[in-house]
């Protein structure tokens, strides 16, 4: 299982960045709602009324009912408030997306670093391994040479010693490896098979540019942080802009219709 593999597995699972994902939508959902209280709307009233009137001395009866309905249409022309509401919702959703952009990139990091802290962990066990064999094998040479008496049993005990400690850093090694993986299975939902391991020959290539002042002229005005603080402040200048709107007059086209009947309902 090599780099990309364990990428393409994240991008469609991790749930970070699929929640990231769905507040997007949701952010993007905004501009409709805010536009449809610019757009026209029809209203139906309809209403009913029955007299029922009894004379018991003269035995009359008499029933009488109305019917009412009127439709109405009604265009906003001018609503400050609202339309102050309607460009707040495209900044946010514009914030949405590079908040998106972020879980992203973020998601290549820390895909990037799960993998090869697996690959770290697998690496150092092995270290360990070779290292208790070889102290397993100055163990067996000490008891040899003290049988011969060419070793002393302070030889031995230090050989038995290292071996202990051995020991126990291969038990840490092993629970350093297994979380690990158990991160990595959390980006990509499954325990990971085998890694591909980096070429020997790998080399890495120096940043270009190489000066720190070029890469903070650069993250000023191309880094995702610096644009979404950016649009914060339009959405809250929005925000003030949408307060100011309520004590502004407003003015709306109304087109009704309607019908009121004595004749029956």
């Amino acid at each position: 299982q090599d780099l990309l593999a364990t990428w393409a597995a994240a991008l469609q699972r991790d749930p970070i960045y699929a929640a990231a994902r769905a507040g997007r939508d949701a952010d993007q959902e905004k501009i409709p709602q805010a536009r449809a209280k610019l757009l026209p709307y029809i209203t139906l009233d309809s209403a009913g009324e029955i007299n029922d009137v009894r004379r018991t001395n003269f035995q009359q009866h008499e029933t009488r009912g109305v019917g009412l309905w009127a439709l109405t249409l009604t265009q906003p022309i001018i609503d400050v408030g609202n339309w102050s509401r309607l460009r707040q919702s495209e900044y946010l959703a514009d914030s949405a997306n590079l908040a998106l952009q972020q879980a992203y990139q973020d998601l290549i990091l820390r895909v990037s670093q799960a993998y090869f802290d697996v690959l770290a962990a697998q690496d150092t066990l092995k270290t360990i391994q070779a290292q208790k064999r070889a102290v397993e094998t100055q163990l067996e040479a000490a008891e040899r040479g003290f049988e011969l008496g060419a070793t002393t049993v302070t030889d031995i005990h230090e050989a038995r010693s290292r071996l202990d400690l051995l020991n126990a850093s291969e038990i840490e090694a092993r629970n350093a490896l297994q979380i690990s993986e158990d991160q990595l299975a959390k980006i990509t939902g499954d325990r990971p098979a085998e890694l591909v391991g980096l070429d020997p020959n790998t080399s890495l290539p120096p940043p270009t540019p190489a000066r720190l002042d070029d890469w903070t002229l650069q993250s000023a005005q191309a880094s995702l942080d610096v644009a979404r603080a950016h649009l914060d402040t339009l959405i809250v200048e929005k925000q003030i802009d949408i307060a100011k709107g309520g004590h502004y007059p407003t003015l709306s086209l109304y087109a009704q219709t309607g019908s009121a009947s004595d004749r029956g309902i």
